[in-house]
């Protein structure tokens, strides 16, 4: 049997020292961010079914643009957008997804709000995976002028199999366990001519103590168009 050269073994020796290192370095940055960062992060907004396919290595992306537009009785013109840009590489995938939505009534405005979101997943493990985050937004609806967000986790799989992927996150705030928020989103999907598809989404916002004037209930049902790429 033939013995491997010097310097392909060297050079493997190398390239496992330096993902050893990659991997102890993300760990303790995750949780450092976790223990000392993310109870500013309580209300993160839900990016979960915007997630990377990480079966497909490369870039990959998509834009959504839905519009409503009423005149007559009443005049009402909603505009929505969202696109992401998404890299998977060797360990690491990367996303970045931005949105923005926006609504007049009469010519006033009363839907304000944008979204621009950063994420990178360390996929060393298949059971386990850290994470770190990067966000900013706003949403003038909801007496939120402005928020940025920079924290991390760690992910952990439940359950997969061909059509099912379940995973389990969390990043709560402990300092105040009545103060609940939930987001809860459900997406339909229908390829009209690929890549473009009908999209039908629901959206529910719940928060145990909202601002004053502002409903502890906010839900939307919208529809429209979305381009994968």
């Amino acid at each position: 049997m033939k013995r491997a050269p010097r310097t392909t073994q060297s050079a493997d020796n190398r390239r496992a020292g330096i993902r050893a290192l990659l991997t102890a370095t993300y760990v303790v940055w995750a949780v450092l961010l976790n223990v000392f960062v993310v109870p500013q992060a309580s209300a993160q907004v839900n990016i979960e079914h915007l997630r990377a396919d990480e079966d497909r290595r490369g870039f990959s992306g998509s834009f959504g643009l839905d519009l409503y537009v009423r005149t007559g009785n009443v005049e009402l013109v909603q505009i929505g957008t969202l696109g992401q840009v998404n890299y998977v590489g060797g360990a690491v995938t990367t996303f970045l997804i931005g949105g923005t939505d926006l609504g007049w009534k009469r010519r006033r405005r009363f839907i304000d709000a944008a979204l621009l979101h950063l994420r990178q997943v360390y996929r060393r493990g298949s059971q386990v995976r850290p994470e770190a985050v990067v966000q900013v937004n706003y949403d003038m609806s909801r007496l939120l002028a402005f928020r940025s967000i920079i924290g991390g986790g760690l992910r952990t799989r439940l359950y997969r199999n061909a059509a099912v992927k379940l995973w389990w996150g969390s990043k709560p705030c402990f300092d105040d366990p009545k103060d609940v928020r939930i987001l809860t989103e459900a997406r339909l999907g229908a390829a009209l001519s690929e890549p473009v598809f009908l999209v039908l989404a629901l959206h529910l916002h719940y928060d145990s103590g909202p601002p004053d004037e502002i409903r502890s209930v906010d839900a939307t049902i919208r529809s429209g168009v979305a381009i994968e790429f």
